[in-house]
């Protein structure tokens, strides 16, 4: 574990602890039992940290925390930030690794030589604060500062930054992976060169499209979204739960943290 600052600049390392690693022969065996509808070729093991940082929600500091993977024994040849679907777990997130949430990202890429980036996201992996789901400006902060605690980590640990980014995410993640991208071609960052952003299932237009239809479906996933919204929104533009919801429902959302 390695302690780097105790500062709370956006994007300034508080600390570094190594989660884990796999070796080539593992991740190959992980990848196969995935079921994937295509193989992925694994190159190299990989390495696993947990890097806590901080940075800015609504314009206070935030203790966060990202998973970043580093190929093993290679020279990395390029970034990829990759950003999570929703999650209402605190500890269901990319730097408490996980088969479903981490591992299997960390192989695909920093397997093929990348280093990998992903944000857990405020409210989520070791941050305490509540999660602001779908909240453009925290999001995209979460993810730019963890791009500069990435290369300081990478530093600390002799590794070599690539600045050369890919971005990709899906759900929650591919609306956080176009907002990004867009922060990026219009405010670069520092030793940071954009190539490509890949949305997945992004959510885009949540008035006319998201919201509609999760209000006209029946499946269980769609009240949980709305209900998420609704709970972060609240919080962000301090209006109660109650002015959305019945006051039965809207007494159950404290239980979502």
């Amino acid at each position: 574990m390695l302690n780097i600052d105790a500062t709370t600049t956006p994007g300034t390392v508080e600390q570094v602890t190594h989660l884990c690693g796999f070796s080539k022969w593992k991740l190959r065996a992980l990848l196969r039992f995935a079921r994937l509808p295509e193989s992925v070729p694994i190159n190299n093991g990989i390495e696993l940290y947990r890097v806590v940082y901080w940075t800015q929600h609504l314009g206070k500091a935030e203790r966060v925390s990202g998973l970043f993977a580093i190929p093993r024994r290679t020279e990395p040849k390029a970034t990829l930030m990759w950003l999570h679907g929703t999650s209402v777990q605190r500890d269901f997130a990319p730097s408490a690794p996980t088969k479903e949430e981490g591992v299997l990202i960390a192989a695909a890429y920093s397997g093929n030589g990348f280093l990998t980036v992903a944000p857990d996201y405020v409210g989520l992996g070791q941050s305490q604060s509540y999660h602001p789901y779908l909240y453009t400006p925290t999001t995209v902060n979460t993810a730019r500062d963890m791009l500069t605690a990435a290369q300081s980590a990478a530093s600390g640990m002799s590794i070599p930054w690539q600045r050369k980014l890919c971005i990709a995410g899906f759900s929650q993640g591919g609306s956080a992976t176009a907002a990004v991208q867009r922060s990026l071609e219009a405010n670069p960052l520092p030793n940071v060169e954009l190539l490509a952003a890949a949305a997945m299932a992004p959510a885009l237009n949540l008035a006319e499209i998201t919201f509609p239809t999760a209000l006209n479906s029946q499946a269980m996933s769609a009240s949980l979204y709305l209900a998420y919204i609704v709970h972060s929104f609240s919080k962000i533009y301090d209006h109660e739960p109650n002015t959305v919801l019945t006051d039965h429902y809207a007494s159950m959302l404290p239980e979502l943290y």
